[in-house]
């Protein structure tokens, strides 16, 4: 007790053998702090512990939900998904502790180019795409230790749930609303994620699928090489209603040095309709392989995407250079009291 009013004294908390250092966010249903480990394997190690909020923790929707996020999330094993670490309860307190991911999530990055008009490089975002498309197709490929197929949808894909780091390391985390047979049971009309980067059949209430993920991340990449969002409306009913439309304008309309098969490839990743099935459906696709129906598996992105860019700015200092070069910018450009 001693130590626990020490710690909040000083703006800190003692969460079991974790101390909450810095508050970073909050969702739905759950908190995230910046922690250090008093003890254990993890002392000297940067942390981050999400942990479900006071007023869901004796309600066993939300409980059910957080512990199926925990389950999925540690079955999880790839170099640009966020690791975690360690699950469990601590009074009385539903947790899960990840390793903290120190740099900028791109929600951040994507909001101070557009504010300072700073254009980010092509095979710079080209990279993050592919980074983000290898952990989607891993995460809906991903199957249990029994070998049982998980069929992980992310359904959050969204630029604050990307990140990177200061050493150059690219992630995608917060599976806090993923859908999996087995593990998680949602209503089919629950609309989850953010408005600008949901899928047709999110919108709608359909089944989400693998082009689902696809389609965000679409959406995120259209808005790094472009600087702003592919669809865009006064709200989120006329958001929707572009989306559904597919009324953008053409990535390449706007930055006119990409390839057209890059454009291409963009606008296949955020196209509202998804292949017919059937005969015509193959027939349309293979007669035209470069249709505007969207891909339906990130292995098709990926194939399409990899020639397109230098996969050599995918280098962890190259990757570093260029955050810390925004940063600078950054710096430069702000008020000394805003620094």
């Amino acid at each position: 007790m001693l130590l626990l009013g020490r710690a909040a004294e000083m703006g800190e908390e003692l969460f079991g053998k974790y101390r909450l250092i810095e508050f970073i966010g909050k969702g739905g249903m759950a908190e995230v702090y910046k922690a250090s480990a008093e003890s254990g394997p993890f002392v000297g190690r940067n942390l981050a512990i999400k942990r479900i909020l006071p007023e869901f923790q004796d309600n066993s929707e939300y409980t059910d939900l957080f512990l199926a996020e925990a389950d999925l999330t540690r079955m999880l094993k790839h170099h640009a998904i966020i690791p975690v670490l360690e699950t469990g309860i601590i009074a009385g307190r539903y947790y899960i502790l990840m390793d903290f991911i120190s740099g900028m999530d791109l929600e951040k990055l994507t909001y101070w180019c557009q504010q300072f008009s700073i254009t980010l490089p092509v095979d710079f975002c080209c990279f993050i795409a592919y980074t983000i498309a290898e952990a989607l197709s891993y995460a809906h490929n991903a199957k249990s230790p029994s070998g049982t197929p998980l069929n992980i949808v992310h359904c959050d894909v969204t630029p604050a749930n990307i990140f990177i780091s200061d050493m150059g390391e690219i992630f995608l985390g917060d599976f806090g609303v993923s859908q999996s047979i087995g593990l998680l049971q949602r209503d089919e009309h629950a609309v989850m994620g953010k408005a600008s980067y949901m899928a047709p059949e999110q919108i709608t209430g359909q089944e989400v699928l693998s082009a689902t993920d696809i389609f965000a991340l679409g959406t995120i990449f259209y808005q790094l090489i472009t600087g702003r969002p592919a669809y865009k409306g006064k709200n989120y009913n006329a958001t929707w209603d572009a989306i559904l439309a597919g009324s953008h304008t053409q990535a390449i309309k706007l930055r006119p040095e990409i390839s057209p098969e890059l454009n291409m490839v963009i606008e296949r990743a955020i196209a509202p309709n998804l292949p017919a099935g059937g005969l015509h459906g193959w027939l349309r696709h293979n007669l035209t392989p470069w249709s505007t129906e969207r891909y339906t598996a990130a292995d098709e992105l990926l194939k399409d995407l990899g020639p397109l860019f230098d996969h050599k700015i995918g280098d962890p200092l190259a990757i570093a250079a260029v955050v810390r070069g925004i940063q600078h910018v950054l710096k430069s450009k702000q008020p000394a009291s805003c620094r």
